[in-house]
Order: structure tokens, then sequence, then C-alpha cells
């Protein structure tokens, strides 16, 4: 491009000076604005026609909500049968657990150290059944 032309280029003359014009970048970058136009002319028509359907069937309905709508209904008795009542088996007799007999009550001996014998150590209550006073029969 010439000096003198430079000022009074386009930028795009100036950027695509020397390479293929006819590649179609050229041609996308200039017709940009009308593009972009217009996209956003065809998209608000679009949005347009979506609301006016939206209001002309609105309105559509609201003429048949004035209107009363009558529908005839017959009733019938529905005969409901109780279920047959199923009574729970019976319970097995409660039995008691068998009863151990008691010999006697043995107090505690009280011994030295020296005497201690192991197998005669004091059990835990848990551990010690059959301790009583009294004989079951």
């Amino acid at each position: 491009m010439e000096k003198n032309k430079i000022l009074n280029a386009d930028f795009l003359d100036i950027l695509f000076d020397g390479r293929n014009k006819e590649y179609g970048a050229y041609e996308l970058r200039r017709n940009y604005e009308k593009r972009l136009r217009d996209a956003l002319l065809f998209t608000a028509g679009i949005a347009i026609l979506i609301f006016l359907a939206v209001v002309a069937g609105r309105s559509a309905n609201a003429d048949d909500k004035d209107r009363v709508r009558v529908s005839e209904v017959t009733l019938t008795d529905i005969i409901t049968k109780k279920p047959p009542i199923v009574e729970p088996p019976p319970l097995p007799p409660k039995q008691d657990p068998p009863k151990v007999q008691i010999d006697r009550f043995t107090p505690p001996n009280i011994v030295d150290d020296k005497n201690f014998d192991e197998k005669n150590e004091v059990k835990a209550q848990d551990d010690i059944t059959n301790v009583g006073k009294i004989d079951q029969k």
C-alpha cells in the first residue's frame, strides 16, 4: 500500500494488505456489523412472535373460564365388607424356671494372707448362683 493512502485507508485494508482477501476472513470482518444487526433483529422478531402467541393463548382461555361447566354425576352406593377378625393364636402357658434346692448358707470365713488358698477366692456377685437362706420346695 502506498504511504499517502495509509492515512485514508480502513483498518481492514491495512490488516489484509498483501494477504489473500478472497479466502473469506476479509469478507466476514467487512460485513460483521450487518450480520450482527440481522441476527439481533431476527432473534427479537422470534421473541416477539412467541410473546404474542402466549398472550393470544391466554386471552382465548380467559373466555372459557367465565363459563360454568356442568356435567352429570351419578352416585352409587358402595358396599363395603368388613374383613373377618382373625384371632391371634393363644400364647403357650408360662412356665416357671426350674427350682434349685439351696442346702444352706455358708457365712464368710476370714483368713490370714498366709493361709489364703486360691480356690477359696471370693467370686463376683454375677458368678455366684444358688445363694440364699431359704430352701425352695
